[in-house]
């Protein structure tokens, strides 16, 4: 009816008047003003498809582009054989709905209308959600502009492989690596075709969860509905969607929705940096101000508290570490505070056997003391929220999960400083475990700290986590004496080559210094305010999310030193100790130059904690590179897929 047809263009006048008003292009985008010669990346004919209205953006060509405003409806006069000829698709569209299907090329997950116009605005009008087409894939060429296009491609690729196996449009991710997620928790692979129950399944269950979202807002995040659904999934199996009420449903989003927002950009990411003031950018205040006050815990009333090891403290460093620090805590609190530990949490059913036995003791805190435990942590948060869990790691998001970590770059800067005093060939080693979040920042300040006492010293650097380390061969063949190794032995492997040491001319090991995460202190002033009752573990904050990122200042990062090591050595390094300590000096103020030339000048602001956490690049006097994830060890995958920085990625270029 022409009475629809008129109120479809007063929608798309509307659209055009404010499409102009923000300095947006009012009309259909024509592909080839878009992608010039987009034809030449090669096409592939994907046949008859289902596709989502939303995603349709544009045309092919020119042809009919003023036409229609950007949201397909329709422009041309009420009195036009347009009009005419729209009104009568609208009415068999009514009847028994637009058969005939429309011809779209794909570009980059947004389709562009080769025949269908009409058809299209339509059914857009008329409230359809996908469409019948014969779709056609055009496939990006050229090498990307820079490394957010490169970022763009390598996801697209990621898509092309989903769709090989599950040929659906409507999903769409914002993160690398985040199909292969999709794929494992429907308990498929992106290898293998899927089965047409499997690709049904999912997209009913997309279908409920995108519903869902939208209506809580979830248009308005800066996220994808199939972003937030991995969120979902990573709490609740993918058979909840299709099996269980809408209300129910309902219920469950509720729960994690703090959990969404903060993902989707909205919410505090605060990082607490010192042990009596809580410092985001918004300012300072007291530590845990943001929880109520609670009651003491004394010896009658302990505080209960389990600690969950990935590996066994008799044979990880790491996890010997935590448990000296759980046994201190112990013994500060004399029986205020009482503990239990769980070796071996290697896997899911570890894990959460292992925090189910924690519940049924009535632990009201629980610390995971690895990153790759996050995701079950985050889960176990939203099953039991009376109970507060802390989970070891830096700068991760979750409204549900403390996370909290040592800031060692301090520490590294002055072992660098250290370092450039003992070498007398200009030459240290530097060996890195896994790249992830504050280990590039650990080298940068090493490098820094190296640069000040001698400006013609390169650091060498190599990957525990590569598959392609070479270590041994490298230090003999650049003839490396002084060495940054790993910064903790194993209890039954005992060893000197840890922490910063030299070897001399006969092969002897020296140890000059070495860092320590002295998680004793780090537990003890964390628990404190809680023990004391001056905070509560039952309140919670909606979108907040909280990153305790403590360093030498604090207590929880020592600096261990030689006695060997001489004694002016010793007095710089003191001196250095009680610079850092004072906030009179920090690694990264001043002027910095990475490998590709000057990240900041002189004057220019400090950077911000976040920024030094994320770091991204190398300094300039560091030989090496950050590894890419083909070059990574299973295990440095896993890690990386966590906590990794945007920057390991696939190596080849997505095409």
């Amino acid at each position: 009816m022409l009475d629809d047809y008129d109120n479809a263009r007063q929608a798309g006048k509307r659209r055009v008047r404010e499409a102009m008003a923000s300095g947006q292009y009012p009309y259909l985008t024509s592909l080839e003003d878009l992608v010039p010669g987009a034809l030449q990346g090669g096409v592939r004919n994907l046949g008859l498809v289902e596709i989502p209205i939303k995603k349709i953006v544009g045309t092919m060509t020119k042809e009919r582009q003023n036409s229609f405003a950007s949201n397909f409806m329709p422009l041309l006069g009420a009195s036009t054989e347009f009009a005419e000829k729209w009104s009568t698709l609208y009415d068999s569209q009514m009847e028994e709905g637009i058969r005939e299907p429309i011809l779209a090329y794909e570009y980059m997950w947004r389709f562009y209308v080769q025949e269908g116009n009409k058809r299209v605005s339509v059914s857009a009008y008329a409230g359809v959600k996908d469409i019948l087409a014969n779709v056609i894939r055009i496939m990006p060429f050229g090498r990307p502009r820079d490394e957010e296009e490169a970022a763009e491609l390598r996801r697209y690729q990621e898509f092309v492989d989903f769709y090989e196996v599950c040929p659906l449009y409507s999903i769409e991710f914002s993160h690398e690596g985040d199909y292969a997620k999709l794929a494992e928790a429907c308990g498929q692979d992106l290898e293998h075709g899927w089965s047409e129950e499997a690709i049904k399944n999912l997209k009913s269950a997309y279908g409920m969860f995108e519903r869902i979202f939208t209506e809580h807002g979830g248009d308005q995040l800066d996220m994808t509905a199939a972003d937030a659904m991995l969120i979902y999934l990573a709490i609740y199996p993918i058979e909840t969607l299709a099996n269980e009420s809408k209300a129910y449903l309902d219920s469950q989003v509720d729960r994690i929705w703090s959990e969404i927002t903060l993902a989707g950009g909205q919410g505090d990411v605060a990082l607490v940096e010192t042990a009596d003031a809580e410092e985001t950018e918004r300012g300072s205040r007291k530590i845990f101000s943001f929880l109520q006050r609670g009651d003491a815990y004394t010896q009658k009333r302990p505080l209960s508290v389990a600690f969950l090891y990935e590996k066994s403290k008799e044979e990880s460093s790491w996890s010997y570490a935590h448990e000296l620090g759980r046994l201190a805590l112990e013994s500060e609190f004399e029986g205020a505070v009482k503990t239990m530990a769980f070796d071996d949490c290697g896997d899911e059913q570890k894990i959460s056997d292992a925090i189910d036995q924690a519940m049924e003791a009535g632990c009201q805190m629980v610390f995971t003391t690895s990153l790759a435990m996050m995701p079950i942590t985050q889960r176990a948060a939203i099953f039991y929220p009376e109970v507060r869990f802390l989970n070891c790691s830096v700068n991760l998001v979750s409204s549900e999960v403390m996370t909290y970590y040592t800031r060692s770059y301090d520490a590294k800067f002055i072992m660098g400083a250290l370092a450039a005093m003992t070498s007398d060939n200009h030459k240290i080693g530097y060996r890195a475990n896994f790249p992830i979040f504050g280990a590039v920042a650990d080298i940068n300040a090493f490098a820094i700290g190296a640069a000040m006492v001698d400006p013609r010293v390169k650091i060498y650097l190599d990957w525990s986590g590569s598959r392609n380390s070479s270590w041994e061969e490298l230090l003999e063949r650049e003839d490396i004496r002084v060495i940054s190794g790993l910064e903790m032995i194993r209890p039954r492997q005992a060893s000197r080559e840890y922490g910063l040491y030299c070897r001399d001319e006969n092969g002897m090991v020296h140890n000059l210094c070495a860092p320590l995460n002295n998680w004793g202190k780090f537990y003890e002033r964390l628990l404190r305010p809680i023990v004391r009752g001056t905070a509560s573990l039952k309140n919670r904050q909606e979108n907040r999310s909280l990153n305790f990122y403590w360093g030498m200042a604090t207590g929880a990062v020592e600096l261990i030193l030689s006695k060997h090591i001489p004694f002016y050595s010793r007095k710089t390094a003191e001196r250095l100790v009680d610079a850092i300590m004072s906030g009179y000096i920090n690694p990264f103020d001043g002027e910095i130059h990475s490998q590709e030339g000057m990240i900041k000048g002189p004057k220019a602001p400090r950077f911000s904690s976040r920024e030094i956490i994320s770091m991204d690049w190398l300094n300039d006097n560091v030989i090496g590179s950050i590894p890419s994830l083909e070059e990574l060890t299973d295990e440095a995958r896993e890690l990386v897929a966590v906590s990794g920085i945007d920057t390991v990625t696939e190596k080849e270029d997505a095409r």
